[in-house]
């Protein structure tokens, strides 16, 4: 017997120099959702549209307008601790907080898809390096990983 099932979408798309991000969970007690639009190039917060719709209780939903107060923020280090403060943590839900750190990836994801397709491979592994670097295996390790294989 199935208790519990949750579903996380996220999409980016690019709209001129900027991305958009769109967000939503969804499992057996809430449906929540953000849009995000960052800058291409500085990846800095310039509108957030969030939703609640569905929550284990109404109070739940008032959490939803606290996240226009992330706007202007420039997704980097130290973000986790802002959105924690600012939507997650015994004033927030840990879950809607959760969902924003999952769009904050995506977007960056989105944003190498960009570079990947606009730029040469040079000033991507530049770019690529320098935002990855020890992240994981390849972007502590490289091509080192693969000699003897």
């Amino acid at each position: 017997m199935i208790l519990f099932n949750r579903t996380k979408n996220c999409s980016v798309e690019q709209e001129g120099e900027d991305l958009w991000v769109r967000a939503a969970l969804v499992d057996t007690v809430h449906e929540m959702a953000f849009e995000i639009r960052a800058g291409l190039h500085d990846l800095e917060i310039k509108e957030i549209k969030a939703s609640m719709i569905r929550t284990p209780h109404p109070i739940c939903k008032r959490v939803a307008e606290k996240a226009k107060n992330l706007t202007g923020l420039q997704i980097g280090k130290g973000m986790t601790r802002i959105v924690m403060e600012t939507i997650g943590g015994p004033e927030g839900c840990y879950h809607y907080a959760d969902l924003f750190m999952e769009a904050v990836k995506i977007l960056k994801t989105g944003r190498y898809s960009w570079i990947y397709r606009n730029k040469n491979e040079e000033e991507r592994n530049k770019e690529y390096w320098s935002e990855l670097r020890n992240t994981c295996y390849y972007y502590t390790y490289g091509n080192k990983s693969n000699q003897g294989e």
